[in-house]
């Protein structure tokens, strides 16, 4: 029991430092931050096997081991090498591990009790950040954009921005916690700065959080205050700023929209690996897929593209690279995240957050993101955790001691 424990209380605090601790590494020591995504999969995988009864661990074993041979047998054992593979691998593991109620319960206990930890996490974060756009390439001009977009220490500014809608959540819930106004202050960074990465499927992520936090608040004076404010100040910027033209978000979707496609080619990406999956797959292929590395052959090989990209939806990627079979194992586990979620609201919300990322980018590979998906859910159940606080306190010797 005590090895359990202790375990549960290394995994939720790898997942709390999760931000920081991948953008310290992609910033100082790039190869270590793939090798820190395997370190936390080997964590959840034996997390996962001793909080998991014996048909759902065979279940999850055998689909695993099943596409990995069909995989090495079909193609090449590297399809399963790659990082595609094994992050799909996490996400179907995080999708399992975190529908599970008792574990959620566990994590806010545990989360409540970490403020100070998150504190210094968060200042060595936004430090590492303005390093990186102050002496490396954190600020880039490209993608139609006049002014330089914010990416960070990564190599695509999405990164950053799905990062900082976790961070946003562990702003939100600690000032709920504590009702310290400097939290207020990093959740306004936090969505500055994800608009200033440019990256519309992370600021639309980021949109859905902020709605989120702004209907938990119970107190309607306080909520009517919000909206009276926040009509002043989008009021302000229309009539006597122009920073709602001329951010790079607004920038790079002008941009696309004159080159002819406003999601930059996303609609073309998905319709090439579409017509490729019903056209040139064989009946077993369709079935099980043809491996995310061949997804990215597909646009290698196709004229008009000669790179190695995905399709860029993760619906179209899973189906493609997993077949029919993974498509709808992919589309039950996402349905599951709402079985933790109290508030009819909260469960449409996280389907539309996962679905909007998903959709229109990717949410399996982005794995500097997706081991913090239980902060959101946490942050979307925070009402009915706050309204039962007292049920919910971990008892001596378990994850709060």
């Amino acid at each position: 029991m005590k090895i359990k424990m202790n375990l549960e209380r290394a995994l939720f605090s790898f997942i709390v430092l999760y931000p920081l601790i991948h953008l310290a590494l992609t910033t100082f020591a790039p190869t270590m931050a793939t090798k820190i995504v395997l370190v936390f999969l080997g964590m959840l995988y034996y997390y996962f096997s001793k909080h998991t009864t014996i048909k759902e661990f065979l279940i999850v074993n055998v689909l695993i081991i099943m596409y990995a041979l069909y995989n090495i047998a079909n193609y090449h054992i590297y399809q399963v090498m790659h990082s595609d593979f094994y992050t799909f691998v996490l996400l179907g593991l995080i999708f399992v591990v975190y529908s599970k109620k008792g574990v959620v319960d566990r994590f806010f206990s545990f989360l409540r009790l970490k403020e100070k930890m998150f504190r210094i996490s968060e200042m060595l974060f936004f430090l590492i950040l303005l390093y990186s756009m102050l002496f490396a390439r954190g600020l880039q001009t490209g993608f139609g954009s006049k002014i330089p977009v914010l990416y960070g220490p990564y190599s695509v500014p999405h990164m950053l921005g799905y990062v900082l809608i976790t961070m946003y959540c562990l702003n939100a819930f600690f000032q709920r916690m504590s009702k310290k106004n400097t939290f207020l202050f990093f959740k306004v960074l936090c969505v500055v700065l994800a608009v200033w990465t440019a990256a519309r499927s992370a600021v639309l992520g980021m949109a859905i959080i902020v709605f989120a936090d702004y209907i938990s608040i119970r107190n309607l004076g306080k909520k009517y205050m919000i909206f009276g404010a926040g009509v002043l100040v989008a009021l302000y910027m229309i009539f006597f700023t122009d920073i709602l033209i001329n951010n790079p978000l607004i920038q790079k979707t002008m941009s696309s929209m004159e080159n002819g496609s406003v999601t930059n080619g996303r609609e073309w990406f998905s319709q090439i690996a579409l017509n490729y999956y019903f056209n040139n797959t064989t009946f077993l292929e369709k079935l099980f897929g043809i491996g995310m590395n061949n997804v990215r052959s597909i646009f290698l090989h196709t004229p008009t593209i000669g790179v190695a990209i995905h399709a860029h939806n993760e619906y179209v990627n899973t189906l493609v690279g997993y077949g029919a079979i993974g498509l709808v194992i992919y589309i039950i586990s996402q349905l599951k995240q709402m079985r933790v979620l109290v508030d009819w609201k909260m469960k449409l919300l996280i389907q539309c957050f996962i679905f909007i990322l998903a959709y229109y980018n990717g949410f399996a590979m982005y794995a500097m993101f997706t081991p913090c998906l239980v902060i959101i859910i946490t942050f979307m159940n925070q009402n009915y955790f706050t309204n039962n606080v007292s049920d919910l306190k971990v008892k001596k010797g378990e994850t709060s001691r």
